[in-house]
């Protein structure tokens, strides 16, 4: 008998973003964290350009460490994702959201609702027509449980002519959700 492995929505996430990216494609890794999804990120974008945001330090420093030897063009961003259209010139190809806290760090500094949503409200003007946004939420915290809620809020009020909205999420309550937005135009 064949055993079924499901995916997890981090090698679903990354099949998606390998699908949509060429090595001259422009990203956004929103919250950078320990910097594994910049780290894959910057394999594809050989000659493109990777922008890592964080508003912890020590995420930074974590990303670049792991970013010392790649080749695409890197911009390290130690500010609060929120100000994402400070920083990033558009259009982008992909941004990125691994929401939460920095894994090995402090579990009460998180990403917070608020400056989530509008984050992602900026993404939307920033992504070029077929750009992808990729929000992976973690619900098993209770700043991480209403992020959550409100983003699916937020986005079965979107323009289904505008964006194409699609989820991945298991049916364990506490389990991460994948969420991804499509720019139709």
């Amino acid at each position: 008998m064949t055993k079924l492995y499901p995916l997890s929505h981090i090698k679903i996430a990354q099949s998606i973003w390998k699908s949509i990216l060429s090595k001259d494609s422009t990203v956004v890794d929103a919250t950078c964290g320990n910097g594994h999804d910049s780290q894959f990120l910057a394999e594809i974008l050989q000659k493109g350009n990777l922008y890592c945001i964080d508003i912890q330090q020590d995420a930074i420093i974590a990303t670049k460490n792991l970013l010392d030897n790649t080749s695409c063009n890197t911009t390290f961003i130690q500010d609060c994702h929120s100000k994402i259209e400070t920083h990033i010139p558009s259009p982008v190809d992909l941004i990125v959201y691994n929401l939460g806290y920095l894994p090995g760090s402090d579990k009460s500094l998180t990403t917070m609702t608020k400056t989530t949503l509008t984050s992602l409200k900026k993404s939307l003007t920033l992504i070029k027509p077929k750009g992808l946004v990729s929000i992976t939420c973690y619900p098993g915290h209770s700043e991480g449980n209403l992020e959550q809620s409100e983003i699916e809020t937020y986005l079965q009020d979107l323009d289904l002519n505008n964006y194409n909205i699609y989820s991945y999420k298991s049916f364990y309550n506490k389990a991460p959700t994948l969420f991804l937005i499509n720019k139709r135009n």
